[in-house]
């Protein structure tokens, strides 16, 4: 297994505009009960988020091209799915271009091992998706605070 790598190194290889979000999502993750992983991935590095209670990953940071990007695991996205109405249409036209959940839709489709992904509406519209490319977004003036959002409502409910 490869080494972890400190998180500086997974920062210098951020945008200079995106380093200020990358630092203020880091520090409330790691002063709300998380854990950081780095590892090396063929495009940069791969940070991980573990909510130290739950010993589930609750964020990824992931590079999409040269921007930075954030794969939020919204395990709880049903409890505060009235926070979600609010989502920058970018956002929610991210989430509508995301692969549909197999398990969800057929079953037997996918791996048994995989995990389900997530059923939600958003403005009156029903998703069924994968859990790994759902809740993915860049990062940017826009999206910022709807993703601080999210990731304080995602720790609240692990964190009951």
């Amino acid at each position: 297994m490869a080494k972890s790598l400190e998180y500086s190194v997974f920062l210098d290889r951020v945008l200079e505009e995106q380093k200020d979000f990358a630092n203020e999502i880091n520090q409330f993750l790691l002063e709300n009960g998380c854990e950081i992983k780095v590892d090396p991935e063929k495009n940069g590095s791969l940070v991980s988020y573990k909510n130290l209670k739950t010993k589930k990953v609750v964020v990824n940071f992931v590079f999409y091209r040269y921007d930075l990007a954030i794969r939020i695991y919204a395990d709880n996205v049903g409890k505060y799915i009235d926070e979600m109405q609010n989502l920058s249409e970018e956002m929610i036209d991210l989430i509508t271009k995301a692969g549909d959940c197999k398990r969800l839709t057929d079953f037997g489709a996918c791996n048994l091992k995989c995990n389900m992904g997530y059923e939600f509406t958003i403005k009156d519209k029903i998703y069924k998706k994968c859990r790994y490319g759902c809740f993915k977004f860049k990062i940017n003036d826009v999206t910022f605070q709807h993703i601080m959002d999210f990731i304080k409502n995602e720790l609240k409910y692990r964190n009951i």
